[in-house]
């Protein structure tokens, strides 16, 4: 299973249901195509920031790397790591960057791919539509909940040795 987040610039129900199109999913975890691609990645991805700073980085890495004397092999590791980094938080940049738009993050969604997340947020979503809102609601897509809404993986979809709650297999 593979962890997304979903953000969107409003955070409540309604305004959501309204604007499904500025849906944002991002994957949690490592990101390959930044680790093969780091800098056409961020300007696909439009971190635009992020490709500043990812610049300034070579450029500066190159000029201390041209300073030191040091040689090839060392250079390649230094960019490997660089490289290596940018795999590893690409989708946290990515966070970052819809964070300073102004989306929220408004769920956290277990599914087998983007495909999935998507349907299955959306399921839930329109679950919610003639469900009333009251403080005390615990229903998936609740505005009045605070925090963010958690869809673990389906019942059909995980996987264990341990009967149900109830006892229901």
């Amino acid at each position: 299973m593979t962890i997304f987040t979903v953000h969107h610039p409003a955070q409540n129900s309604a305004e959501i249901r309204a604007t499904v199109e500025r849906l944002t999913f991002v994957k949690e975890g490592f990101c390959w195509p930044a680790l093969v691609f780091p800098l056409l990645w961020f300007l696909l991805n439009g971190l635009w920031l992020v490709v500043v700073l990812y610049v300034l980085i070579w450029v500066g890495l190159i000029a201390v790397i041209a300073a030191a004397g040091l040689s090839g092999f060392v250079a390649a590791c230094v960019m490997l790591t660089v490289h290596a980094g940018s795999g590893l938080f690409a989708n946290d940049l990515k966070r970052w960057t819809l964070r300073g738009r102004g989306h929220a993050e408004i769920a956290v969604v277990m599914a087998k791919g983007m495909g999935a997340a998507e349907q299955r947020y959306l399921e839930a979503l329109a679950e919610d539509v003639g469900a009333p809102q009251t403080a005390g609601d615990s229903s998936p897509m609740s505005a009045n909940v605070p925090g963010r809404t958690v869809l673990p993986p389906r019942r059909e979809d995980a996987a264990g040795l341990f009967p149900a709650p109830g006892g229901a297999a």
